[in-house]
Parts: structure tokens; sequence; C-alpha cells
């Protein structure tokens, strides 16, 4: 008779959750500079977990304060592009809004386009990837 003894895989640490967040955030808001800035921020005030296997609790905060960071930067900065992620922000956390009162989908990003003044597809779709991030965000820090 032969005894299997199932070793358990270690989860992320934490440059594995970071790295995650960073490309999330980067493809999805085309920030990398504001991204590369939240990651040495979010190791140096996460440093003491080191590379440890982090909780679900763990990865939800610290992937929360990445982003804070990051929206932080992007809020400060005066320079078009971030303009222009802080402008589809808006337009997300507006179209998250009016989908929790209970608006469709398309209903909602037709009103957050028409508060801003924003038309076309291309907006649409950034807004809808902008909208996707928030959720996923959302999720993480409901588990």
């Amino acid at each position: 008779m032969v005894q299997l003894t199932l070793i358990s895989t270690p989860g992320p640490a934490l440059g594995d959750v970071v790295a995650e967040a960073a490309s999330r955030w980067e493809r999805r808001s085309g920030s990398s500079v504001h991204c590369a800035e939240a990651v040495k921020a979010t190791e140096a005030r996460f440093n003491a977990w080191g590379f440890r296997v982090l909780s679900d609790s763990e990865r939800s905060r610290i992937v929360a304060y990445f982003e804070a960071v990051v929206r932080r930067r992007l809020m400060r900065a005066t320079d078009g592009r971030s303009a222009s992620v802080r402008r589809r922000l808006v337009a997300a956390a507006i179209e998250a809004d009016l989908r929790a009162a209970g608006w469709t989908a398309d209903r909602a990003a037709a009103e957050a386009r028409r508060i801003l003044g924003e038309g076309g597809a291309a907006q649409r779709t950034e807004c809808a990837a902008i909208t996707a991030l928030s959720a996923s965000a959302n999720t993480q820090m409901r588990r």
C-alpha cells in the first residue's frame, strides 16, 4: 500500500498580488507611470509582510491600498492622459451608482456619457473597462 501526502501549494505573496493589481490597472487605465509609483508605495507599506503567504483579507487590503494610491496619483496629476483617466473614473462611478440603483447597464452607460458630455463607442468601451475594474475591486474587498 502506498500513502500519498498532499502538499499544499502556497498562495500568492506580496509581490504577486501587487504585480497582478498593477497589470490589471495598466491594461484598463493605461497609466503605467502611476502604476509603477503605486507599486513602490504599496510594497514599501506592506514590506513587513514580505514573502509569506497572504490570506484573502490581506490580499484584498493590499489591492485596495494599491488602487487608492493609483487614484490619488491620478487625481493630483496635471497631464492630459491623467485627465482622461480621471474622466473615465468619474464616468465609471456614475455608471456604477446608477446600476446599483436598478438601472440597466446600457441606460446607465448612456446617462454617464450624457452627464460628462461624451459619446462614441471608444468612450463606451473605456467606461466599461473602468467599470469592470471597479467591480472587481469591490468584489475583492468584500471577500
